[in-house]
């Protein structure tokens, strides 16, 4: 008999339809957030962004890396594993 937690090891791969390149919109989906929420934090310079042709745009893996950081930066439990891939994030410090 097969165990229910012994599935989620051998659950097939998701595919990420996420755009390289996001627009406000596409960002605020990734996040679960609002699209004001994404125009704020950008404004405020509190998110890695760049402004092309005046519209905002997000780099995925910046965004990714951004939101590791973010992530571990107040983080006090216990050690998550080795954070050291290609990403960088094993220094917790900013980018």
């Amino acid at each position: 008999m097969t165990d229910d937690l012994d599935t989620a090891e051998h659950a097939e791969p998701t595919t990420d339809t996420t755009p390289a390149v996001m627009t406000v919109e596409d960002l605020a989906a990734y996040l679960q957030v609002s699209p004001k929420s994404v125009y704020k934090l950008a404004t405020a310079g509190d998110l890695p962004a760049a402004r092309v042709a005046g519209q905002w745009r997000f780099f995925k893996p910046v965004i990714d890396r951004w939101l590791k950081v973010l992530s571990l930066k107040d983080y006090a439990g216990p050690p998550l594993g080795d954070f050291t891939d290609d990403e960088g994030a094993a220094d917790h410090g900013a980018m």
